[in-house]
């Protein structure tokens, strides 16, 4: 009976600090913004991914097979860091989760827009960190007329625009259409 009464305790205490989480705010940017802000910007799929502990707090490492580069020196490769992830601690498995961080799924094909920051570069282990937080990872999915769309998704995180904060949602755009846009963004730097 004890074990009942401790381990439903132990489960309201976990009920009641997840609904107590906080989501991540990050300021809008539009694409113009991100293009400006951004060293590079690919259009790719993740192939690889690895995650590991940076003192006290995990992060991802994806492996992005470049198929075109909008902005920067073009690569076969990029490597981008996302805090979060699953790794080891001893003999257990401990996963991390930053709400709002970009999450690639295997030979998903995004737009990214990328920048490198010191600290990025003082880690060593990647090239890039996405603009924006989740902004400036794009999913790229067919449409029904076999023309390519971009997926953004913005729900784990609070958007800030104009002083006003707002749960972030779902956004889709047609993809020539953003790259027109990324590409007169740049001719206007």
């Amino acid at each position: 009976m004890k074990r009942i009464i401790a381990k439903t305790f132990m489960l309201a205490l976990a009920l009641t600090a997840a609904a107590n989480l906080k989501a991540t705010t990050v300021v809008k940017m539009s694409f113009e913004k991100m293009a400006g802000s951004a060293d590079a910007i690919v259009i790719g799929k993740a192939v690889s991914k690895e995650s590991f502990w940076v003192g006290k707090r995990i992060y991802t490492r994806y492996t992005i097979a470049v198929a075109e580069t909008l902005k920067g020196k073009a690569q076969p490769f990029v490597t981008v860091l996302v805090p979060g992830g699953k790794a080891q601690k001893g003999d257990f498995p401990v996963a991390m989760v930053s709400a709002g961080a970009p999450l690639f799924l295997a030979n998903e094909e995004t737009l990214l827009f990328l920048e490198k920051t010191a600290a990025v570069a003082k880690s060593g282990v990647a090239d890039h960190r996405v603009v924006g937080f989740n902004q400036g990872k794009l999913s790229i999915i067919a449409d029904k007329s076999g023309g390519k769309r971009l997926s953004r998704d913005l729900t784990g995180a609070d958007v800030m625009e104009k002083g006003k904060k707002s749960h972030g949602g779902k956004d889709n755009f047609d993809l020539a259409a953003l790259k027109t846009k990324i590409k007169q963004a740049l001719a206007g730097q």
